[in-house]
């Protein structure tokens, strides 16, 4: 992978890193948002809800307690001396028959006139009973649209203690959004907590479509940027097949001909006449190589029917390979037979090359057996080399598809050759089969078998 690509898969890795910190920036804050929303909104229905629990509760306290001890008798009295800035309160205790005394001083006018609420005074006649007040505190806040369960709690001011709660045991519940506390009393000991939950079924589910805006956003996005990289990488694959291509293009070309033009060079030198075969093999080399190609550039090939003679074409592919051991085999009752015989040779030609390529060094051998079955003529090219793993079985009759290099002997070719094999089998009526071997593998070629002496 080049410096080119790989800068930009890194830039397109970045932009996705930066994508996740902005989405994940923009689901936050919508959700401290939301939390204050919350809290501003539920601050006030609760101190509204209080006011009009205190002066239910405070005044049922009152009927009932001049119903049992006459209504002669004031249960409880509050008192404002506004020239001392003193809020006060006097309870009945019905068990001592004296009145319980709360007080407090403020130390100017301003903080007697911002803080001298009559619901404090209230607070201590009756106080809050949590859970009866958060059956109210639960369907005011339905009725003003806030559906996220809470739970309500009563604490010391002073060191923060709950004193009472709604809360149930065993709830996994995280009620981690908490309101502002809300004074209870004219003494300032107790407050009123409201807290909501911010789990997942609690506050996150008011935010479900900004969530799931965000998701399918990140994840249509990440999917384009897949995609890209996979486009980079594929054409980074194309561009080094393209160059690995053309460097055995000439490789293939160049060596025959330096070879044509040594020995054109000495016509007159003694080794001459044994170098002429090797010469018409090299040049058969460059032919089946132009093939090829050729073959790569359309989907079909055209045939041209005539007479073919297998021991013959088989004869001249072995005296090809003077240093490997090809046995050929041919069933008696072959005789000549219809079918093109430049394509065929050069198949053919291309299955032995293959099976020598892959052989080992110490031991080129290659068996050739031709025989007649239900009408076709099959040619079984059988090698004793590296073979062919499992997982690429199903693709060496692809175009351009060549199996790993470490998973062969490092023989160098352009994944043309048993392409064009293929295609030469089907433009007969036929097809090619590969059949693994241990060691080594067999190709089988099937075309149908028209002997000449029918025609």
């Amino acid at each position: 992978m080049n410096k080119r690509i790989r800068t930009a898969i890194l830039i397109l890795l970045v932009g996705l890193v930066a994508l996740l910190e902005l989405q994940a920036l923009w689901v936050s804050s919508a959700y401290r948002s939301e939390c204050r929303t919350l809290t501003q909104k539920a601050a006030i229905l609760t101190d509204r809800a209080v006011a009009g629990y205190l002066w239910i509760n405070a005044f049922s306290w009152y009927d009932s307690m001049q119903t049992r001890y006459g209504h002669d008798m004031a249960p409880f009295l509050g008192g404002i001396d506004y020239p001392g800035q003193k809020l006060s309160v006097k309870i009945y205790d019905p068990q001592s028959g004296d009145y319980r005394r709360i007080e407090k001083k403020y130390d100017s006018q301003a903080e007697f006139a911002t803080n001298a609420d009559p619901n404090s005074v209230l607070y201590h006649v009756c106080g809050v009973d949590p859970e009866r007040f958060d059956r109210m505190l639960d369907s005011l806040f339905r009725r003003n649209g806030i559906c996220t369960p809470h739970v309500v709690e009563t604490v010391d001011r002073l060191t923060g203690a709950v004193l009472r709660t709604t809360a149930r045991k065993g709830d996994d519940r995280r009620f981690t959004i908490r309101c502002d506390t809300l004074p209870l009393g004219i003494d300032d000991k107790e407050g009123l907590v409201v807290r909501f939950d911010g789990s997942l079924s609690g506050l996150l589910a008011r935010l479900r479509a900004i969530l799931l805006t965000s998701i399918v956003i990140t994840l249509f996005i990440a999917i384009l940027l897949v995609l890209l990289i996979r486009i980079l990488i594929g054409q980074q694959r194309q561009s080094e097949f393209r160059e690995e291509f053309v460097h055995h293009l000439i490789h293939e070309i160049r060596n025959p001909i330096v070879y044509l033009k040594r020995v054109l060079a000495k016509p007159d030198d003694a080794e001459f006449p044994r170098r002429i075969p090797i010469a018409e093999a090299k040049i058969r080399r460059i032919d089946l190589l132009i093939e090829k190609l050729l073959s790569a550039s359309s989907e079909r090939l055209d045939i041209e029917l005539r007479e073919v003679d297998i021991r013959r074409l088989l004869d001249d592919i072995r005296a090809s390979y003077p240093d490997a051991e090809l046995d050929v085999e041919i069933e008696e009752g072959i005789t000549a037979f219809r079918a093109d015989p430049v394509h065929l040779s050069n198949a053919l030609y291309n299955l032995v090359d293959n099976a020598v390529k892959y052989s080992p060094a110490a031991e080129k051998r290659v068996a050739i057996r031709c025989y007649l079955q239900s009408g076709m003529l099959c040619i079984d090219v059988r090698d004793w080399g590296v073979g062919i793993p499992g997982e690429f079985r199903p693709l060496v009759f692809d175009r351009y598809f060549r199996v790993p290099a470490r998973r062969s002997t490092g023989a160098t070719g352009f994944g043309l050759g048993l392409s064009y094999v293929r295609m030469v089998a089907e433009a007969h009526g036929g097809k090619i089969s590969l059949t693994a071997c241990r060691p080594g593998c067999r190709f089988t070629l099937r075309i149908p078998y028209t002997p000449c002496d029918d025609q």
